[in-house]
């Protein structure tokens, strides 16, 4: 095994395109935290080896990308909701649903109040259009909405 520099494989290397982004941001971070003369000494191929070790996720696009951020209480929080065809094996799909247990009180909490929001809103709709419609379910009672709707399409409407 040789350590030394091979003349010819050098010469090969700096005539092709290098393959490594120099704007990636990993590899921006990394050689950050390196002393300035070492980062300074890795070749394309080493500097491809130590991406692919670290496994630094490069992102597809994917049919469905929602990415919100939610100010909350002096506080801004996350969601993000992507979908697509599953490109992951089957071992690593195992490996992430030990590391990230789809059930933990932090979903369980917002399974709860997404789905409370859902059927509230879903009702909400319902009465509305039941009104609208004249049906009434329950002669002489009302829960005050309507009159307040109609109110306010008026004075959308005019």
């Amino acid at each position: 095994m040789s350590f030394g520099s091979d003349a010819a494989a050098d010469a090969e290397a700096s005539e092709r395109p290098p393959r490594i982004d120099p704007d990636d941001a990993f590899i921006a971070r990394f050689l950050a935290r390196i002393p300035r003369d070492i980062a300074q000494s890795f070749s394309d191929a080493q500097l491809e080896a130590i991406v692919a070790a670290f496994g630094t996720r490069r992102w597809r696009d994917h049919p469905i990308d929602i990415r919100l951020t939610i100010p909350l209480v002096g506080r801004a929080y996350y969601l993000v909701v992507l979908a697509g065809a599953e490109r992951r094996s089957r071992r690593r799909r195992r490996a992430e649903r030990i590391a990230h247990p789809f059930v933990t009180l932090g979903n369980a909490i917002f399974a709860a109040v997404f789905f409370t929001g859902v059927l509230f809103s879903l009702f909400a709709a319902l009465y509305v259009l039941k009104s609208l419609l004249g049906i009434d379910l329950l002669p002489g009672m009302s829960l005050g909405v309507m009159p307040a709707l109609k109110e306010q399409l008026d004075i959308l409407l005019n």
